[in-house]
């Protein structure tokens, strides 16, 4: 029983900057080792960096929005999108405009800068068509690189900043929303091997509530910090077992129950993920033991 209380941690390996698909050994749950986890959740590409003329490095596809949809005077209105730019100031259009930093910008300016609706192409090929305000990506925009990594959505200041869809080459994508460029509130993260997480995020981490499903038919329910199961929670395998309580680091620490499909269960304490000190036992047949655990194994049993 004791074993089966206990998961050790399986290391995965971490490639391009967002988790791994999680292990498949259902008593393998301890996701701390997944390498870089904690510094390097699914930051795709430009993380947090601002859009403007002399960046040398953005990101957006080859589509392209018509910037001559709609004009009433100063104000622009693309058929694309609501946004709306109604400043006073002197408009002008370019065509491949040759930016310092060897990039070309195609649409609108005002007082020498993207100002309005345009695209800007770098070097390097990475691209971004949208909405503009004095040099920086303002409004909504869509910006993609070479590698095939984009984010379509809302920018401020440069920065990914509101509601957003960031989709990486490898299939994998996070829909939800963006803070100053980071993933913070609520959203969703797929993984490309069937990895699902719904639920909150802050500065690019799992943090707060949410729910991770495995492919598999695992699933965890609960409390985040960082990165990690931490606080209470409620993880089911496919089988049917279940640990409901507290955990600390991706470990069950604190009370908790632990339930097999057969009707048995344990109750008591945890400690680094193993069962510790006075717990109780109901067997299928309802009986109900009490009895002192040590490092996850029943050393003494005491009659109820």
């Amino acid at each position: 029983m004791g074993n089966q209380c206990s998961f050790p941690a399986q290391q995965c390996l971490h490639r391009g900057g967002v988790w791994p698909l999680p292990p498949t050994n259902e008593h393998q749950i301890d996701i701390s080792e997944w390498a870089d986890m904690d510094r390097k959740l699914i930051r795709p590409s430009v993380q947090g960096g601002a859009v403007n003329m002399s960046s040398t490095g953005a990101t957006d596809d080859s589509s392209h929005f018509n910037i001559h949809d709609a004009r009433r005077g100063d104000q622009w209105l693309s058929a694309n999108h609501s946004y709306l730019v109604a400043e006073a100031g002197v408009y002008n259009e370019v065509e491949n405009h040759k930016l310092d930093n060897g990039a070309f910008y195609s649409g609108q300016m005002r007082n020498d800068q993207p100002h309005g609706r345009g695209e800007q192409v770098w070097k390097d090929g990475t691209s971004y068509v949208g909405d503009w305000r004095e040099g920086k990506a303002e409004g909504q925009g869509h910006l993609t690189k070479k590698d095939g990594t984009s984010y379509k959505g809302e920018w401020r200041d440069g920065r990914k900043h509101g509601p957003g869809v960031e989709r990486l080459p490898d299939g994998s994508y996070y829909e939800g929303h963006f803070v100053e460029g980071k993933k913070q509130g609520k959203g969703t993260f797929r993984w490309e091997g069937g990895a699902t997480y719904e639920g909150s995020f802050y500065e690019d981490n799992l943090h707060g509530h949410g729910r991770f499903k495995w492919p598999d038919g695992r699933e965890y329910s609960g409390q985040w910090k960082r990165n990690r199961m931490d606080g209470q929670g409620k993880f089911t395998w496919a089988d049917g077992k279940v640990y409901e309580g507290e955990y600390k680091s991706d470990k069950k620490h604190g009370a908790g129950r632990f339930s097999w499909p057969d009707g048995s269960e344990v109750r008591g304490n945890w400690v680094n993920g193993k069962q510790e000190g006075k717990g109780w036992h109901k067997g299928q047949d309802g009986v109900v033991k009490e009895g002192m655990w040590e490092n996850g194994q029943v050393v003494k049993w005491i009659a109820v």
